[in-house]
């Protein structure tokens, strides 16, 4: 039983990600969070959490995919699953940038 927020905000001082591919884990609820920084400059965030078996995934920048060791799963930097057990891509998260603050929150679907 994990709760998860509908929303966290986030100083943007501490988040600053200076290059495309940089980022920054932040807590979401109970579990990791990642958030990204695009070739575009934009964001995007995802629940650092595998689709198979809820364990914990980094990000590898060099190699631009998260990755989870706990099967051996793979996703793309869109968080898209593309080896190994994981059944479906990462859970996105949308990111609003307002001022001082980063808005994360729950895309607009039923919790």
């Amino acid at each position: 039983h994990n709760q998860l927020p509908e929303e966290v905000i986030l100083p943007a001082a501490d988040y600053e990600l200076p290059g495309p591919n940089s980022f920054k884990t932040f807590p979401w609820g109970s579990k990791p969070g990642i958030l990204k920084r695009n070739d575009d400059g934009s964001l995007t965030a995802f629940v650092a959490v595998c689709t198979h078996l809820d364990c914990n995934v980094t990000y590898l920048p060099e190699q631009r995919k998260f990755y989870c060791a706990c099967h051996d799963g793979w996703y793309d930097e869109n968080g898209i699953n593309i080896a190994g057990p994981p059944p479906r891509p990462l859970r996105r998260l949308d990111v609003i940038v307002e001022g001082e603050k980063i808005i994360i929150r729950r895309k607009g679907e039923s919790a």
